[in-house]
């Protein structure tokens, strides 16, 4: 029996213009674009966020359940998640766990995940791997649902420079696997099961340098289905 799929064939862009502000020596999102290759137009609103907002330097992005989801700057504070949604209108900022380094957002099974590194007590070696769930959206609460030492999922490595030798690639849409890469004589493209314990070497990929993009597929209605 054919598997048939229900996946909107439309996309949305979202701009978010930022300004200067010289007071906090950073910037400021001052409203939100959004393009919809539905109606082919752009809605523009210019209603401000309830504190000075700027996105992090973390590249992640997530968009799901209708909202855009981003790492952000909330009044010179970086520990914080932002999400605006597809109007433009609804937009919202909220905590992450705190004390982690080198910090992830992606979806995976329905839900928003965000994985980072704790420290612990020495500074110049990295403890664990942290990941976390936002399951309950109201009520913003972030579980628990995943710690490993990073010497295991680093090879036996303790002393590893995430700034340096360390880079996400995506954890899986459908599965509890972690795919990043570590610079060692090479720059090695690597996965790991939460489930199992498990660390793979999938690839070397010599010179290469991120950024890295995740293929996403679309599965699109074939008329080969209906015969």
């Amino acid at each position: 029996m054919a598997t048939r799929y229900a996946v909107s064939p439309h996309f949305y862009v979202f701009c978010l213009p930022v300004v200067e502000v010289e007071d906090q020596h950073g910037f400021c999102i001052t409203g939100v674009h959004v393009y919809s290759s539905e109606t082919g137009s752009w809605v523009h609103n210019e209603k401000r966020w309830s504190g000075n907002i700027d996105v992090a330097n973390d590249p992640s992005i997530v968009y799901l359940n209708g909202y855009l989801h981003f790492c952000a700057i909330v009044d010179g504070s970086a520990r914080r998640l932002a999400a605006v949604d597809k109007e433009g209108a609804a937009r919202t900022d909220f905590r992450v766990p705190d004390d982690l380094d080198v910090c992830f957002i992606q979806q995976s099974q329905g839900c928003l995940h965000y994985a980072g590194f704790d420290r612990g007590d020495n500074d110049d070696d990295v403890d664990q791997l942290l990941v976390y769930v936002l399951k309950d959206y109201d009520s913003k609460e972030w579980i628990l649902k995943h710690s490993v030492e990073t010497s295991h999922v680093f090879g036996g490595r303790h002393a590893v420079s995430l700034y340096e030798d360390f880079d996400w690639i995506a954890i899986h849409p459908e599965c509890n696997l972690i795919f990043f890469t570590l610079a060692w004589e090479d720059i090695t493209f690597m996965c790991y099961d939460m489930d199992h314990g498990q660390v793979k070497v999938i690839c070397n990929l010599e010179e290469s340098k991120p950024p890295y993009f995740p293929y996403v597929p679309l599965y699109e209605e074939l008329q080969s289905l209906h015969k």
